[in-house]
C-alpha cells in the first residue's frame, strides 16, 4: 500500500515514519502534548507534528534535547535495543519494563521516589 502524501508534498521515508512513531509513543507515555513538547524544545507544535509524521528529519541537537526533555535515551528514540551488557540483570530489566507500562502519573511518582531515595544519604 502506498504511503499517503502529506501537505508537505512528499511521502515520508519508512525509517523517518518509524522514528516519528517512537517519538510520539514516548511523548504520550510522558503525558505531554505536541505543544508542550514543542514549548520545552523551543519549537512549534507543527514542527513536532512533522517529526512525528516522519516528514522532517530530527537533527542531532534536537535529538539530544528530546532525550533530555523526555527523560529517555538516544537508543530508545532510534529503536535500538540496549546491549545485554548494559542491562544484564533480568530483575532490573523486568522492573524497568513494569515501570514503562505504568500510566504517566504513576510513572512520574515512581521516578520522583527513585530520585528521592537515591539522593538521600
Amino acid at each position: 500500500m502506498a504511503r499517503p502524501k502529506s501537505k508537505h508534498g512528499r511521502k515520508p521515508e519508512r525509517e523517518s515514519m518509524e522514528l516519528g512513531n517512537r517519538l510520539k509513543t514516548i511523548r504520550k507515555r510522558r503525558g505531554m502534548s505536541q505543544t508542550e513538547l514543542g514549548d520545552k524544545l523551543g519549537l512549534s507544535q507543527r514542527a513536532i507534528s512533522a517529526y512525528e509524521g516522519g516528514y522532517n528529519r530530527i537533527s542531532a541537537p534536537v535529538l539530544l534535547k528530546l532525550v533530555e526533555v523526555l527523560r529517555t535515551s538516544v537508543p530508545e528514540i532510534l529503536g535500538k535495543k540496549a546491549s545485554s551488557q548494559a542491562v544484564n540483570d533480568k530483575r532490573v530489566a523486568r522492573l524497568l519494563d513494569s515501570v514503562e507500562r505504568l500510566p504517566p502519573r504513576k510513572r512520574r511518582q515512581v521516578e520522583e521516589y527513585v530520585d528521592f531515595i537515591t539522593k538521600t544519604p
